[in-house]
């Protein structure tokens, strides 16, 4: 006989986690208990008993599409009204394969609109993420971006870090990369230019990628980096053609090489221009195939 009642606060009856797990044994759970096996019996009998069950993996697709457009799992509970813990489960478990009918029906019935998404308060942090990302990979760094969305510092670096964001800071993020992504940042003072060199050595040490390499930046899987076009930052390859004193990768400093020669300069004038010793740019010349000139 059961003697252990659950806290009141618990779901007597109303689902099966009390009686079977807590081994509650209160009225409202044995009876709840009791309704369970006779609509199990039913079904039985009927021959529909398989019906009542559904194959765990289309609603855990459903499920990850839910997070990947921005819905936290807490919400996606709320809104089918099933516990957290389910939600959960059918989006971690790797053992669990069927899920009951009833709550197939529920969770497939949640859409990621526009009330869902601003009811949560904060939304998958990955698109967000993924800009800022993108903006350093072409030189936006984060003081700047900060700058001009009027935030301190932490809170940009939070969103760069976070899981989840707030939904303000999301559509704020998500503005501002629609106005920059095929923009370069000012390199007029000697802070911006810094600023955009700091920016771009962060996102090369890192493997971000630039905004063009995103169909949809929310949801696409990572796209490869293996085999991928090295990236060139064409304003650092201008300004070091100027004479400006800019940090280049081997890539740019060849692609510098390439241009300056087709411009007409020598190796000496490559040498000085780009920092490093006339041999350097004889070998470079050699790797691109190109006639070495005095």
């Amino acid at each position: 006989m059961r003697t252990h009642t659950c806290p009141p606060d618990h779901k007597h009856g109303l689902t099966s986690t009390c009686y079977v797990v807590h081994l509650c044994g209160c009225r409202a759970c044995m009876d709840g208990n009791a309704r369970r096996r006779r609509d199990r019996y039913r079904l039985l009998a009927y021959g529909r008993y398989q019906d009542a069950h559904q194959p765990i993996e289309p609603i855990r697709q459903h499920l990850q599409a839910l997070v990947d457009t921005g819905m936290i799992p807490e919400r996606i509970a709320i809104s089918a009204g099933v516990g957290g813990a389910t939600v959960r489960r059918l989006l971690n478990s790797e053992t669990a394969r069927f899920v009951t009918g009833a709550t197939a029906r529920k969770l497939l019935a949640v859409t990621p609109d526009s009330s869902t998404l601003a009811a949560q308060g904060r939304v998958n942090g990955r698109g967000t993420r993924r800009r800022l990302q993108a903006l350093a990979a072409i030189g936006w760094n984060h003081h700047e971006i900060a700058r001009r969305l009027g935030y301190p510092r932490w809170k940009v670096n939070k969103a760069l870090e976070g899981a989840y964001v707030d939904i303000r800071v999301h559509d704020d993020i998500a503005a501002l990369y629609d106005e920059l992504w095929d923009q370069q940042p000012p390199t007029h003072t000697r802070a911006q230019r810094v600023g955009r060199s700091y920016a771009l050595t962060v996102a090369r040490r890192h493997g971000w990628l630039p905004p063009l390499a995103w169909d949809d930046i929310d949801t696409d899987p990572a796209p490869p980096t293996a085999g991928q076009e090295p990236l060139l930052d064409e304003i650092a390859i201008e300004l070091a053609l100027a004479g400006q004193n800019v940090r280049l990768t081997r890539d740019e400093r060849l692609e510098a090489t390439r241009r300056g020669t087709e411009r007409g300069l020598s190796l000496t004038q490559l040498s000085d221009l780009l920092g490093v010793d006339v041999r350097t740019i004889d070998r470079d010349r050699d790797d691109l195939g190109l006639r070495q000139a005095a």
